[in-house]
């Protein structure tokens, strides 16, 4: 990431499976960002269901955003914590608010493929219920399932709650490439004329999964 020149200069950077550990001293990670992260432990230490068992003390997980120092000493520019400790999936959030464009949840998830998706969609929609209707949100993650499949559960589950998928295209690097890595966003977003919202995906050259963007 520190050597990507298509990721910089971006203002928001969202990570799954970041492999940071609770505790861990994150100050230094990216040079010119502040990190918002969430361990996989700290995720799942509230929940008590039978299939959190052994991801509560797996290794790797986590999920993480990165704030450029830039986005933060912007005039009235202000970032406040938006994540639920008791919806226990890997999610990690931020709610950024701009005098010009007016306030944006950005919630980063990550869905292990052993996690059921049964389970991951009601947690997902507990979440999404927390969130008020009119709000402006973007949820990103890697939900390692086919994002371009008709009626997959996770799809039809945001779908329901008034998310709109924006990625249609392969974003991982194998030769039957999926669309893992999927990104939603809100009705008052999808229908705001005023904002010219861009999206796709972009090689990342260092990982089995590309990255995926969005700009306004």
């Amino acid at each position: 990431m520190k050597r990507s020149r298509q990721l910089f200069p971006c203002d928001i950077l969202c990570v799954t499976e970041s492999h940071c550990q609770e505790m861990q001293n994150t100050k230094d990670i990216l040079p010119g960002y502040v990190y918002n992260g969430r361990s996989r432990q700290e995720c799942y230490s509230h929940g008590t269901a039978n299939c959190l068992t052994n991801l509560k003390t797996a290794a790797k997980g986590g999920v993480g955003i990165f704030i450029s120092n830039h986005l933060l000493s912007t005039d009235n520019v202000h970032e406040v914590d938006y994540w639920f400790q008791d919806i226990s999936i890997e999610h990690t959030g931020i709610s950024v608010s701009d005098p010009k464009k007016g306030t944006f949840n950005i919630i980063c998830m990550y869905r292990p493929p052993k996690l059921p998706l049964g389970y991951f969609c009601a947690e997902a929609s507990k979440l999404l219920s927390r969130i008020a209707p009119e709000s402006s949100t973007i949820i990103v993650g890697d939900f390692n399932v086919d994002g371009c499949v008709t009626q997959q559960p996770i799809q039809k589950m945001f779908s329901n709650n008034g998310y709109k998928q924006l990625i249609y295209k392969p974003t991982t690097c194998d030769k039957n490439g999926a669309t893992l890595d999927h990104m939603y966003i809100s009705e008052s977003i999808a229908h705001n004329h005023l904002l010219s919202v861009n999206s796709g995906v972009i090689p990342t050259h260092y990982s089995f999964h590309e990255a995926t963007y969005l700009s306004f």
